[in-house]
């Protein structure tokens, strides 16, 4: 972790943490990450403790800090607080390519940017949005990403 207003460095959490894994800030000082075993899990950066919350990858804290979106296998799962995980997989209609990497929120926590493997040969990325509320998705057309997030 970095603290931008002293320049300080400091190791957070280690060795359980996956390398694919973007860190997706739920409260001041816990972070939720996924480790190399598979689960969701949330550090306390002022402890170092890690504990598992579920089964999955890629988790993306909603800017209210309630709701917790990740990919289960190819399935993308949302649970809000303390109520039961829900399926939130883009509808049967839609292109079904694999689901790559990170996720990410817009600012007033409506959509889930995230993208799919594309291309003729899948070695592209594709983007898109999600209405997490009416489940309908957008593309977003770009060329040559590799990676992106809202801000």
């Amino acid at each position: 972790v970095l603290d931008i207003a002293t320049g300080r460095r400091r190791l957070a959490l280690s060795g359980q943490v996956a390398r694919s894994c973007v860190p997706s800030w739920r409260s001041r000082g816990r972070v939720l990450v996924h480790t190399d075993t598979g689960d969701v899990a949330e550090g306390d950066l002022g402890s170092g403790s890690v504990h598992a919350l579920f089964p999955g990858e890629h988790p993306a804290v909603a800017p209210d800090g309630v709701r917790i979106a990740w990919r289960q296998g190819q399935t993308l799962r949302l649970v809000e607080a303390d109520q039961a995980p829900v399926d939130i997989s883009l509808p049967r209609g839609a292109r079904r390519a694999p689901y790559r990497g990170a996720m990410s929120w817009s600012p007033d926590g409506r959509l889930l940017l995230l993208a799919r493997t594309g291309g003729t040969l899948g070695y592209e990325l594709d983007f898109g949005t999600l209405d997490v509320r009416t489940g309908r998705y957008s593309a977003i057309r770009q060329r040559y990403l590799q990676g992106i997030a809202f801000c």
